[in-house]
């Protein structure tokens, strides 16, 4: 490459990454240590260009007193006064400092945040390796992060955003912001535009440009900041301290969650009103069993009024934290997202349709997720599908209007994306919220109905009891879709109630017992656990009883999988005692009635039988190796977990037993399960 077209003589520009925060970044090769690097380039005023070329680049001072107020508060000398003070750069250099002075460089776009990410060494932080000014040109050398922002994430991959995805890049950012007032330094401009996520599923925060140093005190002041991501004492230009950062990262945490920032306005007026007077839609309301607690936390950091708010990003992060997915999990789902974003995962060209629009394509963790949220099985963690999202070069990036927005101009921020609820919330016209509740209420409303069937006391009713066992049924079904747990553990309880009523006073103590505990536990705290369990009788009805671990691991955290399958397990015992003898089915065809059946006596044949145990475990393994390798949220990790499930619930079905209808039909929903994953 000829000299002239290097940058600083040795770098090779390589494209445009994009543009903001004072100037153009560019990526570029450095050929000495053989990396790229990334470069922004910042226009410099005149009087700027001037100031940095003094001899040396030394820091001009000038008499504070003599800048105005409004100036002084920038940092700045009015140029005017500094030109007349001095005839040229050599006097300026030499003149004397005292105690009432600052220094004509301490604003020089570009100069303050090299120093002051210079101080920072955290790896959730983009390094600054070095500054140089080139006639009017100043030049940022940076850490090189391959991959999207979060403006990206949000614009393009929404869709597949989970909680756990939320966790990771939360808590990347909030660790970044500690580490940065640990150091007195205040970031000032946290916005998506300047959260980066790499290949590696890594969070590193950028653009210090509008950093500054906290005094003793912990306070400091700006000159800019992004509307709809900045708080009233930053548009106010009061002194600021850690607790603006705080507010500007639960701004974000709120988009990531709901889709939208409402504190958008074109202009600061506008801006400070929409803070003030902010109708904020419920975060726990877009998501399916989000604990409404963080939406209180979200809140309290959103404070108009920083004394209301925490006291530190630490403060605010150990709040969140208890209510957000895993972060870990997170990561490793942002290392799918970026990958498709850079292109790392596109189909081959020869498999190109032609068509203009590209083809999302569901796989991983998240496709059973999907799959099972459209039978009402939602996820506790509320994982979604694996994502795949357009890809864009680096070179082919829109450019985005995000250029901050300061106090002396009048150029809006970026206008916010429309508002949005995550996939889950929306499946058709209502959402796979409605698809849950509509699953448990049937499920609550078949069980209930089996209960309500065999009481005693309605048999003598004769076709009178119609009515009635439908009116139960009706009633349960209202609940589970009130609260799908609330539903289960209704029929369930009708349920035992059934078989004290049959004769099985001992049998009905230990699954009201079971289910107790269960229910206060475990499903109360999630619908996905309420209709998994929920789901047993429904497929045990048909001989797919064995499914149910498969369900289990693939929407449930391990500790959760694992007592759900257990009591899902029990439920199966208590139908097998009914007549078929199996847990992997109970043919509700021949035994929908069970007055005339000695219940007792099956449960203790079933109890003293080996082989029932051998599936007991069996289902309870799976579940447990299907959700460790699942949550992590990798597709080849949950085909490995699927395999190894299946194989779990095959060997324990055959152990002490023969090859069966039951067996077989387990096989073929496992290996369906395995193919829907792999394609």
């Amino acid at each position: 490459m000829a000299h002239a077209h290097l940058i600083l003589d040795r770098y090779e520009p390589l494209g445009i990454a994009g543009s903001g925060g004072f100037g153009t970044v560019q990526i570029a090769w450095d050929p000495r240590i053989q990396r790229k690097v990334a470069i922004k380039t910042i226009q410099l005023t005149e009087q700027d260009a001037y100031r940095a070329a003094l001899p040396g680049a030394q820091a001009v001072t000038a008499p504070a007193q003599q800048a105005s107020t409004a100036d002084r508060w920038h940092g700045v000398q009015p140029w005017n006064e500094f030109l007349e003070q001095a005839d040229d750069a050599d006097e300026l250099a030499d003149a004397d400092e005292t105690p009432e002075t600052f220094h004509a460089l301490a604003n020089l776009p570009g100069l303050d945040e090299a120093r002051t990410a210079a101080m920072l060494a955290d790896q959730r932080i983009v390094t600054v390796y070095d500054f140089e000014v080139r006639g009017r040109i100043a030049y940022l050398i940076m850490e090189y992060v391959e991959g999207i922002t979060l403006t990206s994430l949000l614009a393009n991959s929404e869709d597949w955003l989970t909680l756990d995805v939320v966790a990771a890049v939360f808590d990347a950012v909030a660790g970044a912001l500690t580490v940065a007032h640990e150091n007195n330094v205040l970031h000032l401009d946290i916005k998506p535009d300047n959260i980066l996520i790499n290949a590696k599923g890594e969070v590193k925060v950028t653009d210090f440009g509008l950093a500054t140093l906290a005094d003793a005190s912990g306070a400091g002041t700006t000159g800019g900041g992004t509307i709809g991501y900045m708080p009233l004492e930053q548009m106010r230009r009061e002194h600021l301290d850690a607790r603006a950062d705080e507010w500007s990262l639960a701004a974000v945490t709120y988009e990531m969650l709901t889709g939208e920032n409402p504190f958008w306005a074109k202009s600061l007026d506008e801006a400070e009103l929409a803070i003030e007077e902010a109708e904020l839609v419920l975060p726990s309301l877009c998501w399916q069993n989000m604990d409404e607690q963080l939406d209180d936390v979200i809140f309290y950091a959103l404070d108009p009024n920083r004394e209301d708010r925490y006291d530190s990003v630490r403060d605010f992060a150990e709040e969140v934290d208890k209510f957000l997915g895993n972060a870990q999990a997170g990561k490793n789902q942002l290392v799918d997202i970026v990958e498709d974003a850079l292109g790392l995962n596109a189909p081959p060209e020869d498999e190109d349709d032609g068509e203009d629009e590209p083809v999302r394509q569901q796989g991983g963790h998240g496709f059973l997720k999907t799959l099972f949220a459209a039978l009402g099985i939602n996820s506790a963690d509320e994982s979604a599908p694996a994502p795949h999202v357009l890809v864009h070069k680096a070179e082919e990036l829109p450019e985005v209007d995000d250029e901050p927005y300061y106090a002396d101009e009048t150029k809006p921020a970026r206008k916010p994306r429309a508002p949005h609820t995550p996939i889950r919330e929306r499946v058709g016209a209502r959402g796979l919220a409605v698809a849950s509740r509509a699953f448990a209420a049937l499920a609550s409303g078949f069980v209930t109905a089996l209960a309500a069937w065999n009481f005693g006391l309605l048999a003598e009713f004769g076709a009178g009891r119609y009515p009635i066992v439908a009116a139960l049924a009706i009633a349960a079904a209202v609940l589970a879709i009130v609260r799908p747990h609330i539903g289960a553990l209704a029929s369930f309880a009708l349920f035992a109630v059934a078989l004290a009523a049959n004769g099985a006073i001992v049998p009905a103590i230990v699954l009201v017992v079971g289910l107790l505990v269960w229910w206060y536990f475990i499903a109360r705290e999630s619908d996905a656990s309420s209709n998994v369990v929920l789901s047993l009788p429904l497929l045990g009805a048909v001989g797919g009883g064995s499914i149910v671990p498969l369900f289990a691991g693939a929407t449930l955290r391990p500790l959760q999988a694992v007592a759900t399958s257990a009591f899902a397990a029990l439920v199966a015992l208590m139908l097998a005692a009914l007549g078929s003898g199996s847990l992997l089915g109970w043919d509700a065809a021949t035994h929908w009635v069970f007055g005339g059946t000695d219940i007792n006596a099956s449960l203790i044949s079933l109890v003293t039988n080996p082989a029932t145990w051998c599936v007991f475990a069996g289902w309870i393994a799976a579940a447990f190796v299907q959700s460790l390798l699942s949550v992590r949220g990798r597709r080849w990790m949950e085909v490995v977990g699927l395999i190894m499930a299946v194989a779990v619930i095959a060997v324990s079905q055959l152990a002490f037993g023969q090859l069966s209808v039951q067996l077989i039909a387990s096989l073929a929903a496992g290996a369906a399960c395995i193919l829907a994953v792999i394609l």
